[in-house]
């Protein structure tokens, strides 16, 4: 099925879903390159220029498209002016106010309620995220330049964890835990689900997933024996990409949606998967969440590269372990 006909039918799960309609279109296919960082030990101003590298070179390709700003805690979209794009480089000065928590979405699309595949994140309050969402032409028409683009654009961040390959642009009022995203997941097994804010207080622990990209940090990394341990275990046809404070690890030469219906090959993520997979963030610390359609699917989607993800789920969570109402889970 070509990728055209599968931008079709996730615009189908989204619009016959239990959510009205004004409040349930706003979900696209993208490509996007998130890391997570520690807050707390590197905040924005320590970790100036690794975050302003990721910023610059992510408004190098978006500026043209970008049309509104969201600004954490006001709700509603503004448009934006010359002076949003000094906001972020602002916060990152050592004489800027300090704040508990900050955040700026700045988003594409004719209007504020478009669907958008070229967006600009970031948010810290302790846990901090960025992100940078592109069509996912962009990464499939030149899948090596993209790598070097990632890299690039992370050599100098301090970073606990990321991933770069296809996704889902979420509106940020959009809910994730309804059956089409539950459905999504179990179609689609290379496509990253969730927005950022749901998961970045969590990814300090641990990675959330691999996709045809993932960032693992250095403190991390020396839990599987550093990067020549990695490297080690990967073998030598998984290329790892060194940054000044971890790595990239490319799971094949090019991402997959990893369409179970057409049977694409996702050797290459399963081998990533087997290795990290001691570093995954443990089941416990996502007991409060929900964002891939309920949360025992949570936990499914999180394993779905193992070859028995049930075994995961077993080892940390009680037969008669109970989730509460929201569970949404076959």
């Amino acid at each position: 099925m070509d990728i055209k006909t599968i931008c079709s039918e996730i615009d189908y799960f989204t619009i016959f879903d239990d959510y009205p309609k004004e409040s349930g279109f706003r979900v696209k296919l993208c490509a996007d390159l998130v890391v997570y960082y520690d807050g707390n030990i590197y905040p924005l101003k320590s970790n100036r220029d690794g975050a302003l590298d990721f910023y610059h070179n992510a408004l190098e390709i978006l500026k043209p498209e970008l049309r509104y700003v969201l600004i954490d805690g006001t709700g509603r979209y503004k448009k934006i002016t010359p002076k949003t794009y000094e906001m972020l480089p602002y916060w990152a000065e050592e004489n800027s106010p300090t704040r508990v928590s900050m955040g700026v979405h700045l988003d594409g699309g004719d209007t504020p309620e478009s669907r958008s595949d070229s967006s600009f994140y970031f948010s810290e309050g302790g846990d901090g995220c960025l992100r940078m969402i592109v069509p996912f032409e962009f990464m499939l028409d030149n899948p090596k330049g993209y790598v070097e683009l990632a890299v690039q654009m992370c050599k100098r961040l301090h970073f606990e964890t990321g991933q770069a390959g296809f996704s889902l642009h979420l509106h940020y009022d959009y809910g994730s835990n309804g059956s089409h995203i539950r459905k999504l997941s179990h179609r689609f097994l290379g496509l990253d689900i969730g927005k950022p804010s749901s998961w970045s207080d969590a990814l300090i622990h641990g990675i959330k997933t691999v996709n045809w990209l993932t960032l693992v940090g250095d403190r991390l990394l020396n839990k599987i024996g550093g990067r020549d341990g990695l490297r080690e275990k990967l073998l030598t046809d998984i290329p790892v990409h060194d940054l000044d404070h971890g790595v990239i690890i490319q799971a094949g030469p090019k991402p997959t949606l990893g369409d179970v219906n057409a049977g694409d090959d996702i050797s290459y993520y399963r081998r990533v998967s087997r290795v990290l997979e001691p570093i995954r963030v443990p089941p416990e610390a996502l007991r409060r969440f929900s964002v891939v359609g309920g949360r025992n699917n949570t936990r499914r989607w999180m394993a779905r590269f193992d070859n028995n993800p049930k075994l995961w789920m077993d080892r940390f969570i009680p037969i008669n372990a109970k989730y509460g109402d929201d569970e949404n889970d076959d």
